[in-house]
C-alpha cells in the first residue's frame, strides 16, 4: 500500500509543480560524518605532517537515500577528495600552471537492498563507510588547503562526493551530494571541534491536543507507527535539550575571537500529503526572537491515497552550521 501511494503522487507531480518537501523518487536526503570536524595541534613555524596524521582520527560518512515510487536495490560509491561547488571531486584551476589531477581516494562502493521494504538492514546493508587516517588523506586536505579562504583560518573543508544509482541501471546517469569535513588548527587555544547536534527527540500534537513523544523508525521497522486520521492535522515538534545548541570560539583576522551559539535547523520531509513548512529554526530574527522550530502535517486527502490506510514515511535532517548533521526517520499512519 505504502508503494501504490507513492506511485499516485509521482503521477500527479507530473501534472503540477514538485512541493520539494514531498519525496516522491530517487533523492538524496542526508549525507553525515561523525566527527563533521577535528580540530588539531599545529607548530604554525614547523609544520610536521607526520604529527599532524598521529593526530586525525577515523571519521564515519553515512548517507540516507529514498526511492520510494520504485523497488529495487541501489548502486552506491564515495571518494574523498577536495569537492567543488557542483560537491564532486574537484579539478585543478584553468590558470594552475601544474595541471595534475588533484588526490583523490575511492573510499568505498557498495549495494543497498531497496530501503523501503527491507525489514532489516545489516551494517554491510547501510550506504555508511570510514575515512582511516593515511598519508593520502594528508594529501587531499594539504589540495583543500591551498583553495581555502585566508589561508586556512576558520578551518579547511574537504569532503566526500556521493555517486549513487540504480543497480539494475549501473550505467545511467548517477545522482550526485557531497558531505563538507573540516579539520581546524587549535586556535584559539580554547578551540574545541564541533560535533554533531542533538536533541532528546520529537513532540506529535493532533489538532493541537495533548503532545506525545514521535515514535522513530522506518515504516517497515514500526509495529505500532503514530495514527492520524484524513482531516486531521500533526504538529511536529524538536525537543531540543542543552546540548543542542553548541557555543563556539571561532578566530578572526585581526588575531581576536567571536563567540557564536549555534542556530540549528530543521529539514522535514515526507511521502505523501503537505507540510506548513520544508525548513524550520536557524537564526533570530531583526529583533532577536528564535524562528519556530515547529511544522505541521497534514495527511493525503483522497480515497485513491489512503485506501483503507496508508503508512507515509517522514524524514528529519537535523543540521548546525558548522558542517554538523544528523538525520531521523518515522512513520506516520493515516486512516480514512
Amino acid at each position: 500500500m505504502v508503494k501504490r501511494l507513492f506511485l499516485l503522487g509521482a503521477i500527479s507531480a507530473c501534472a503540477s509543480f514538485p512541493d520539494p518537501d514531498v519525496v516522491v523518487d530517487l533523492r538524496i536526503l542526508a549525507i553525515t560524518a561523525d566527527p563533521p570536524e577535528q580540530v588539531i595541534d599545529v607548530d604554525l613555524n614547523a609544520v610536521d605532517p607526520a604529527a599532524i596524521l598521529a593526530q586525525l582520527q577515523p571519521t564515519e560518512v553515512c548517507a540516507l537515500v529514498a526511492e520510494p515510487d520504485r523497488e529495487r536495490a541501489l548502486k552506491w560509491s564515495m571518494t574523498l577528495c577536495a569537492l567543488d561547488g557542483d560537491e564532486r571531486c574537484g579539478e585543478p584551476d584553468d590558470d594552475d600552471e601544474d595541471q595534475t589531477p588533484l588526490p583523490t581516494i575511492l573510499l568505498e562502493e557498495g549495494i543497498q537492498p531497496d530501503y523501503e521494504t527491507t525489514p532489516v538492514l545489516g551494517p554491510d546493508d547501510r550506504m555508511c563507510t570510514t575515512i582511516p587516517p593515511s598519508p593520502d588523506q594528508l594529501a587531499i586536505i594539504g589540495a583543500a588547503l591551498e583553495r581555502a579562504d585566508f589561508g586556512g583560518v576558520g578551518g579547511i573543508d574537504y569532503g566526500v562526493s556521493f555517486a549513487v544509482v540504480g543497480a539494475d541501471e549501473p550505467t545511467a546517469p548517477a545522482l550526485f551530494g557531497g558531505k563538507g569535513i573540516r579539520v581546524s588548527a587549535r586556535i584559539p587555544a580554547e578551540r574545541t571541534p564541533n560535533s554533531n547536534p542533538v536533541l532528546d527527540g520529537f513532540d506529535a500534537s493532533i489538532d493541537m491536543g495533548e503532545p506525545v513523544r514521535l515514535p522513530l523508525g522506518r515504516c517497515i521497522e514500526q509495529t505500532a507507527p503514530l495514527t492520524m486520521a484524513v482531516g486531521s492535522k500533526l504538529r511536529l515538534t524538536p525537543i531540543e535539550n542543552a546540548q543542542t545548541r553548541e557555543v563556539y570560539v571561532v578566530p578572526t583576522l585581526d588575531g581576536t575571537t567571536r563567540e557564536f551559539t549555534e542556530s540549528p535547523t530543521y529539514q522535514w520531509l515526507v511521502g505523501a500529503g503537505g507540510l506548513s513548512a520544508g525548513s524550520t529554526g536557524g537564526t533570530r530574527d531583526g529583533v532577536g526572537n528564535f524562528p519556530p522550530l515547529f511544522t505541521d502535517f497534514t495527511p493525503p486527502q483522497t480515497p485513491e491515497e489512503v485506501g483503507d490506510g496508508v503508512d507515509v514515511p517522514l524524514w528529519i535532517v537535523q543540521r548546525d552550521e558548522r558542517l554538523g548533521a544528523r538525520y531521523y526517520e518515522s512513520c506516520i499512519r493515516v486512516t480514512p
